[in-house]
C-alpha cells in the first residue's frame, strides 16, 4: 500500500485554474486515506441572531471558509483577502506585484501598507540584485518629488558605480529648497 502524502487543500476556479494551494498540518496524516477527511463550509455570520444569519446568507451558497475534519484534528481554513495576498507578496519579495496590488486596491496607508515603503524595498531589492536599469526606470514613480529620497538614491548609484544609468531618469524637483522644504 502506498504511503499517503501530506494533506493539501487546493482551490480551483470553475474553469479549473488553481487559485490557491496549501499543505495542511494534520497529526498522523500518514495513517489516513481520503475518506477519513471531511470538508464543511462555514457560513458568513456576525452574531447568533437567526434573522441576522438569514440576512447574512446562512443557508445559501455564501461561505467564508471551511472546516477540515480528520479523526484527530479540526482545522479552520479561511479565504484569503487582498491584504493577506499583499502581505504574502512582500514576504516573498514580490515588491513590484505588491506595489501594483496596493495601487489597484487603493490601500496606501491601510492595513500597514505604504506605497513609499514598499517602493523603497522594491528599489533596494533591484539594486541588491544588480538590476540598476530597472531600478532607475522605476524610481520616478516611487520617489516622486521627494528631493531627499532622490539625493540618497543618486548617492547610492554613485557608490555602486552606476550613476550613468540614472541620466535618462533624473527628475528635477523644481521650486523646492531641499534644506527646509519651502519654495525657493
Amino acid at each position: 500500500m502506498k504511503k499517503p502524502n501530506k494533506m493539501e487543500l487546493k482551490i480551483d476556479t470553475n474553469q479549473g485554474e488553481e487559485t490557491s494551494s496549501d499543505a495542511l498540518s494534520i497529526n498522523h496524516f500518514e495513517r489516513y486515506q481520503a475518506h477519513d477527511y471531511l470538508l464543511c463550509p462555514f457560513p458568513i455570520s456576525t452574531n447568533n441572531n437567526p434573522r441576522s444569519d438569514r440576512e447574512a446568507g446562512v443557508g445559501k451558497k455564501t461561505w467564508s471558509g471551511l472546516y477540515v475534519l480528520s479523526p484527530q484534528d479540526l482545522i479552520m481554513v479561511e479565504l484569503r483577502n487582498r491584504s493577506d495576498h499583499i502581505g504574502w507578496m512582500i514576504e516573498h519579495e514580490d515588491y513590484e506585484g505588491a506595489l501594483r496590488e496596493v495601487q489597484d486596491a487603493g490601500l496606501d496607508g491601510v492595513d500597514g501598507f505604504s506605497l513609499s515603503e514598499i517602493g523603497k524595498k522594491y528599489l533596494d531589492h533591484l539594486v541588491n540584485h544588480g538590476q540598476y536599469e530597472t531600478a532607475a526606470k522605476a524610481s520616478p514613480a516611487i520617489l516622486g518629488n521627494n528631493a531627499k529620497a532622490w539625493e540618497d538614491w543618486i548617492f547610492l548609484f554613485t557608490e555602486k558605480g552606476q550613476l550613468e544609468v540614472c541620466y535618462d531618469f533624473n527628475v528635477v524637483v523644481e521650486g523646492r529648497n531641499r534644506d527646509n522644504g519651502k519654495r525657493a
